[in-house]
């Protein structure tokens, strides 16, 4: 294929990839979306030395490209954008009133999962503010895990090396990149990685929300599912919700982005504050 040729993608072929986005993943993809579908698919295309958007879907769903091209497929059509203590004010509160709440109440061992944790940063800020909240109580007893989960394996490979640009950190104070980041020895790399300390708390593996059920271990104290649900329609939106409250702990929390609301939907839950909901039994 010529480099410098993006074929067009047709009203068939837009609605084949439409109903199989939404039928994997549960995002949809509208006739807005068109030119963003095809823009990230051309390149495939080139890369695959295929002709159509056609022949490229016919690729993806066999054997073969199940095999070998549906993690770079999810890649492509899914969103990863994300900063370190992006919505600052959901850590605020978990540092200022959630983590002595559950001193009070003598609980010990925290586990917070990430339910749609990209490149990592949201799961490794988590860490930082256990961190910090534990060295400031030094007599406290308090332990915790964090999981990160996401549909695309290159996201969850990169969030694994907790890698990277200086650029990502420049919002954070200068004490918390001194204590949670190392700098390249390469200093033309201009890169920094969450130190180890940090890396060895956090467990990122592979769950489609859409999934049925999930397998992720015994239920969390506080699950973070941010700026995710905005990309489902409500129906699905309700069975995500429903499946992540099935996860959570009587009396834990679900933490949702500034711009998603589950306020009428009957999950069992309440909400606190603006975007955070406490489980109630």
């Amino acid at each position: 294929m010529n480099v410098f040729f993006q074929p067009e993608m047709t009203e068939k072929e837009l609605v084949l990839f439409r109903e199989f986005i939404e039928k994997e993943f549960g995002i949809r993809m509208p006739d807005s979306k068109k030119m963003l579908l095809q823009s990230r698919l051309s390149k495939r295309l080139r890369e695959l030395n295929l002709k159509s958007f056609n022949e490229y879907f016919k690729y993806l769903t066999s054997d073969k490209g199940k095999e070998n091209e549906f993690n770079t497929f999810v890649d492509l059509v899914s969103t990863h954008v994300t900063k370190f203590f992006r919505e600052p004010n959901h850590f605020e509160y978990i540092f200022e009133n959630i983590l002595p709440d559950f001193v009070k109440a003598g609980k010990s061992q925290i586990r917070i999962w990430s339910s749609a944790s990209s490149t990592g940063e949201e799961a490794y800020s988590i860490a930082i503010i256990m961190e910090e909240f534990i060295s400031q109580h030094p007599k406290i007893t308090m332990d915790y895990e964090i999981v990160g989960t996401d549909i695309s394996m290159p996201v969850i490979d990169k969030a694994k090396a907790g890698v990277y640009n200086e650029d990502s950190v420049l919002e954070l104070s200068r004490y918390l990149k001194y204590k949670y980041f190392m700098k390249s020895k390469d200093r033309d790399q201009k890169l920094i990685k969450v130190v180890p300390e940090i890396r060895k708390k956090v467990n990122f593996r592979y769950m489609n929300l859409m999934d049925d059920t999930y397998s992720i271990g015994t239920k969390f104290n506080i699950v973070f599912c941010r700026n995710v649900l905005i990309y489902f329609d409500k129906k699905t939106q309700e069975k995500i919700i429903k499946n992540i409250i099935n996860n959570l702990k009587d009396d834990g929390y679900l933490i949702l982005g500034h711009s998603e609301t589950i306020i009428g939907m009957d999950v069992g839950v309440k909400n606190v504050i603006p975007t955070i909901y406490k489980k109630s039994f």
